[in-house]
């Protein structure tokens, strides 16, 4: 095999060793690249994952879902409130202790309207750190048309 042909082996091999490792890392340490990407960033929290779906329900009915946050850093965080885009969401549990390199799920109980079809909310938690960081969710979901 020529030279030029046995550097462009090695250098492609090179360049897939290196994303495989990082996806591995991630995997093993986090269970998530996107919290490796955001360890890697020197981020101190962050979002597992930050785009939930509720499922479908009937009017009425209340949905939940469990957003996590991740403590990246080696001290204890706070979860200290949140704001949310509507009323339906509802969540009154803090504040909240964030142990160091763990992850926090906080339960949102979601109340069903009458009109029926496709919704999205946000709901943003506050950590404190050095400052005060948002950490941002957005929830899908459905309701049913009501049948009679």
């Amino acid at each position: 095999m020529p030279f030029y042909r046995r550097t462009h082996v090695i250098l492609l091999l090179g360049i897939s060793v290196v994303p495989v490792t990082f996806l591995l890392w991630s995997f093993a340490t986090f269970g998530s690249v996107r919290v490796g990407v955001a360890c890697l960033r020197g981020a101190t929290v962050a979002a597992e994952t930050p785009r939930l779906f509720a499922g479908r329900g009937k009017p009425g009915q209340q949905l939940r879902v469990l957003p996590s946050i991740v403590n990246l850093s080696n001290q204890a965080l706070r979860v200290s409130g949140a704001t949310k885009s509507c009323a339906c969401l509802m969540t009154d549990q803090f504040p909240l202790e964030l142990p160091p390199k763990q992850t926090l799920q906080i339960p949102i109980d979601i109340q069903l309207g009458d009109k029926s079809g496709e919704f999205s909310h946000q709901i943003v938690f506050y950590v404190e750190t050095e400052t005060q960081v948002p950490i941002i969710f957005i929830i899908n979901g459905a309701v049913d048309a009501m049948t009679k």
